[in-house]
């Protein structure tokens, strides 16, 4: 899965892409009747990809809303590559590709400027 992007709430201003890679092995509870991974997940697993990306560069979603800041996505989209059955996952097998736009709200949902630390953070990530 391949989280990317954020944009400066309020301005609009893409903040560049950035990849990160998680590694997933499809529980029982995520196949559908014919034995694949069921579609719904995907966008779960990409919130994976994304915490794990902030995680890796010092940044804590938890933090981040309890300073009052959320990151809502904003739009996503997804590319299936191959399906993927139950307990399936081979290091470096691409199952899909996605993206996440992210936006910058406060605690009460409107739209504000990424604070100038998580900017320059993310915009090192993206270089």
């Amino acid at each position: 899965m391949v989280p990317a992007g954020a944009t400066d709430g309020g301005k609009g201003r893409p903040m560049g892409e950035a990849t990160e890679s998680v590694e997933i092995r499809v529980r029982y509870a995520e196949t559908d009747q014919m034995g694949r991974a069921h579609h719904s997940h995907y966008l779960v697993w990409c919130e994976l990809g994304r915490t794990a990306y902030m995680r890796r560069r010092g940044i804590a979603y938890a933090q981040l809303e309890r300073d009052g800041l959320l990151l809502p996505v904003g739009r996503a989209t997804l590319e299936y590559r191959r399906g993927v059955g139950y307990d399936h996952g081979e290091s470096g097998d691409v199952i899909a590709l996605a993206s996440t736009e992210l936006y910058c709200t406060n605690a009460a949902g409107r739209p504000m400027r990424i604070p100038a630390d998580l900017r320059s953070a993310l915009e090192a990530a993206a270089a």
